[in-house]
């Protein structure tokens, strides 16, 4: 591969995860026009086998849009808390049918440091067990970041917000209030270090 900077040339990658195996992955993109790319990752696992995703994306300078087909892993829209969410033991594959995401970018507030976006994904999802309209709507406000020195080498980071994630199989319904803050350091032009805290509370 290539080292120039202007070169995105991807090579195709692997690894391995337990319980799928050994995996190679080729990612593919292919331009439309400069808002419009079709993009996909081919997928092949030793224990799953083939597991190709394909995405059609248009970028706006305000939003986006994208409608996703085939097969993801440990997927939910912004959380695990949904029905088809995966925990830390378990991989849990689900089929998009498609799915239809739409996304507001990050607006400021007036003239505050805070600033605003918003999430609308909709999406048939098919798992081993069961079939599911899924509904995941985020409101989601970040503030800039505040430095804690003059160099700006340590900075602080603050979001909350707001998600509903809707199941038709079920009927299930998931409100969620959201709270994340982090510390990060630049210990220097490659290196990072950082703590965080996320909070989550769901009322169903």
């Amino acid at each position: 591969k290539s080292l120039k900077r202007d070169d995105d040339e991807e090579m195709p990658s692997f690894g391995y995860r337990d319980p799928d195996g050994y995996w190679v992955k080729q990612h593919l993109n292919f331009p439309l026009s400069e808002e419009v790319s079709l993009r996909t990752d081919l997928y092949y696992y030793t224990q799953k086998g083939f597991k190709p995703t394909f995405d059609a994306l248009y970028e706006h300078k305000d939003y986006t849009f994208q409608v996703s087909m085939g097969d993801y892993s440990n997927v939910s829209a912004s959380s695990g808390d949904s029905a088809f969410g995966g925990s830390s033991n378990t991989v849990n594959w689900v089929t998009k049918q498609p799915e239809f995401r739409f996304d507001l970018l990050a607006k400021p507030i007036g003239k505050s440091p805070w600033k605003y976006h918003f999430t609308a994904l909709v999406g048939k999802w098919t798992d081993d067990t069961k079939t599911s309209w899924h509904h995941d709507y985020v409101l989601y406000f970040k503030r800039e970041p505040i430095y804690l020195d003059k160099k700006k080498t340590w900075t602080w980071n603050n979001g909350f917000g707001l998600e509903q994630v809707r199941e038709s199989y079920d009927g299930s319904v998931q409100n969620m209030v959201r709270y994340n803050t982090s510390i990060s350091k630049k210990i220097n032009s490659w290196s990072y270090a950082w703590t965080g805290y996320n909070y989550t509370n769901t009322n169903q």
